[in-house]
């Protein structure tokens, strides 16, 4: 029996912007950050890298945001074990203790745990919070939530 764990790919998606991370368990592979430009489409651009991904990893499992572009784009993608999940519910899930949890709040979460993902956001120097006026810029971090909750061995909320 193989009792390596299986890699899971995160798609999220948001102000053209797609983030694709790479997580096994709790451990980040990889997190991929991609700028699609307007008037593309959008749908073919995330199946595209989806699929790179995939073969990349040689896995079929994916966690996707219900109801948002990403999992309209991979919804007719045979053979995948495609699995989705709010944004809300990976907030609950990696943040079990609070309500009405802010993406700012889930991204410091985040940056404290995985301190690598610094690079993908802007922290200013003075403050040191983050800089949340790019929403292109968390989605990185919004696809690195979905991976960890999705692979989260946590009893859901």
């Amino acid at each position: 029996m193989n009792t390596r764990r299986r890699c899971t790919i995160a798609v999220a998606y948001r102000s053209h912007g797609v983030g694709i991370a790479v997580i096994r368990g709790t451990y980040l592979v990889e997190v991929r950050r991609h700028r699609l430009e307007p008037g593309n489409d959008v749908h073919f651009a995330i199946r595209k890298l989806v699929r790179k991904a995939l073969a990349d990893y040689g896995t079929n499992r994916i966690v996707v945001e219900r109801d948002g572009e990403a999992d309209l784009a991979t919804a007719n993608m045979r053979g995948l074990a495609i699995r989705t999940l709010s944004l809300s519910e990976a907030k609950r899930t990696l943040l079990p203790r609070r309500d009405r949890i802010t993406h700012v709040e889930l991204a410091k979460h985040l940056l404290r745990e995985h301190p690598k993902l610094r690079r993908l956001v802007t922290v200013l120097r003075l403050s040191g919070e983050i800089a949340i006026n790019e929403a292109r810029r968390l989605v990185p971090l919004h696809a690195v939530a979905l991976g960890l909750a999705a692979d989260s061995d946590q009893p859901r909320k």
